[in-house]
């Protein structure tokens, strides 16, 4: 999610990113978890939103950065979850979980 003013501006300097999801993926799975966190720390992205569809239930895990430019874990949870950060928005992971059961899991490469 971007500020208004930087919809139709491409590519994105971070500074005018307000939230970055990262969705895991299998052949990224250690990336998205480790070192994209701290690259996004590093270029000042505010909020980070790491996504796994991968785990037995579909996980939702929040980074707040903090003043030392490093990363805060906030919620992690499998949960219905209302987050607040940077707006307020509710997540049913119980209802994604349900969903990609239903219609074949990702799988998981080592």
């Amino acid at each position: 999610m971007v500020h208004v003013d930087c919809g139709n501006v491409s590519p994105i300097d971070v500074v005018h990113v307000i939230l970055i999801a990262e969705i895991v993926s299998p052949p990224s799975r250690v990336t998205d978890g480790k070192d994209k966190l701290k690259v996004y720390a590093d270029a000042g992205g505010p909020y980070c939103w790491v996504i796994d569809p991968l785990a037995e239930k579909v996980t939702l895990t929040e980074f707040v950065l903090g003043s030392g430019g490093v990363y805060r874990q906030g919620a992690r949870t499998d949960e219905l979850v209302t987050l607040t950060r940077p707006w307020e928005i509710t997540l049913d992971l119980p209802a994604l979980t349900e969903r990609r059961d239903r219609f074949g899991r990702p799988r998981r490469t080592t």
